[in-house]
């Protein structure tokens, strides 16, 4: 949207006034705007922002504030942002898809930081089609799952088969487990 003496002009929607407002300082200016790249050849949208205040933001409840989409139109990412952080509260902020539409990625963020409920799951989730190949849980940023639960952080080869475990220290401090197995041998250095 554009200011314009008194009234906001959507662009968006072809340039109709939107709602009449107030007269008020610049500084004080809601500046939204919806940005979409087209493909000319194809007509597809590519990629859709929408900022507020120059800043990536969209009420979660509407949808993503980014998304972008592949040569054939499917949803390939979305981005939920909250005031130009990644946010979401009901969901992933994250979402990026493999070539046959199912999330590949899911990253959970609250005002930024990667942060989800152990109780509820990993906050960072990598899949290869069907098999979760990476999950990592985060408390306000910070690496954490109770020891008690599992492992905060977990790495699986394609075929889903356990490679890496990282278990949190009761006071909190991440450390590694590995399986004995997937030890390299070295040779002591003494």
């Amino acid at each position: 949207m554009l200011y314009e003496s008194n009234y906001y002009v959507d662009l968006a929607a072809t340039g109709t006034i939107v709602k009449k407002l107030r007269i008020l300082p610049f500084h004080m200016l809601i500046m939204k705007q919806l940005i979409q790249k087209t493909d000319q050849d194809t007509g597809i949208i590519r990629v859709e922002r929408h900022r507020l205040n120059g800043r990536l933001h969209r009420n979660p409840s509407e949808g993503p504030a980014y998304i972008a989409r592949s040569d054939s139109g499917d949803v390939a990412e979305e981005r939920y942002y909250w005031h130009g952080r990644l946010h979401r509260e009901d969901g992933p902020a994250l979402v990026q898809h493999n070539v046959d539409g199912r999330p590949g990625l899911e990253i959970y963020c609250r005002h930024g930081v990667l942060h989800r409920d152990p109780k509820q799951g990993a906050a960072w989730i990598e899949r290869c089609y069907d098999v979760i190949t990476a999950e990592s849980y985060y408390v306000h940023g910070e690496p954490y799952r109770d020891p008690r639960d599992g492992p905060w952080h977990v790495s699986r080869s394609e075929s889903g088969k356990l490679y890496r475990e990282l278990y949190s220290d009761p006071v909190g401090r991440p450390r590694e487990k590995r399986r004995a197995s997937s030890l390299p041998s070295k040779p002591s250095p003494h």
